[in-house]
């Protein structure tokens, strides 16, 4: 007997399934301030960073939003804010959070399937990129990259030293990748990309303290102008 077609849609759905879609159940599972990546607002050091961008419009994207807090202060300092998460108990809980009417659009996204030819004037990545998976991390910075038209935020948990290094996650069923500094602009300067301001914070993790990179970086023939603004 030939298989329906929800029986065919149900086959092909949980074969495309990735060790990402395993955020859906931390989300569902806890309560926002249960998890200690949680806060209700967004972090000081990543604040100041982000500060320091001359410009408050535009057009920002906020990557693995979570529970919306990036995009929240984004949204509060004028950015027009596209927020995606893999989860939808994270969009539906980020919702719940956001004021009416805040310039935010959430949206449940896969970051791997970003399409690369949409444009943002900010990207940022605060503590996603670390759960990108060792073989996908090549193509994500290359899609952020090219989905950035000058300013990329990122903050990500890092190495000490110069050796990235890995651990299984406490919380979703991939790996964690801990980067170092050098790895990430390296990868970034070919791409178009250098690094303008750099500031670290520590994280408290379930069981453990983190240390964080917050970096900012700017198209290369945008650079020498952001530098004059600062001045």
């Amino acid at each position: 007997m030939a298989k329906s077609s929800k029986t065919k849609t149900a086959l092909r759905l949980r074969a495309t399934k990735t060790v990402y879609d395993s955020w859906e159940g931390v989300y569902r599972r806890h309560k926002p301030e249960d998890l200690p990546w949680y806060s209700p607002s967004v972090h000081p050091v990543l604040k100041a960073v982000l500060d320091r961008i001359p410009v408050t419009q535009g057009g920002a994207l906020d990557i693995g939003c979570g529970l919306g807090q990036v995009a929240r202060y984004l949204a509060q300092r004028g950015w027009s804010v596209t927020a995606i998460d893999i989860s939808a108990s994270a969009i539906r809980k980020a919702k719940q959070l956001t004021v009416p009417n805040a310039t935010i659009t959430y949206t449940r996204q896969n970051s791997l399937t970003l399409d690369p030819t949409r444009q943002f004037d900010l990207v940022v990545d605060y503590l996603h990129l670390h759960d990108i998976q060792p073989e996908d991390l090549d193509k994500y910075i290359s899609v952020l990259a090219g989905m950035a038209s000058d300013w990329i935020v990122m903050g990500y948990l890092c190495s000490k030293g110069h050796q990235k290094t890995t651990r299984p996650s406490q919380y979703f069923e991939g790996i964690v990748t801990q980067h170092s500094r050098s790895e990430i602009s390296a990868a970034l300067l070919p791409l178009g990309f250098r690094e303008l301001a750099f500031d670290q914070c520590a994280l408290r993790g379930a069981s453990t303290e983190y240390q964080c990179d917050i970096v900012m970086f700017r198209r290369s023939s945008q650079a020498t102008v952001c530098r004059e603004v600062q001045q």
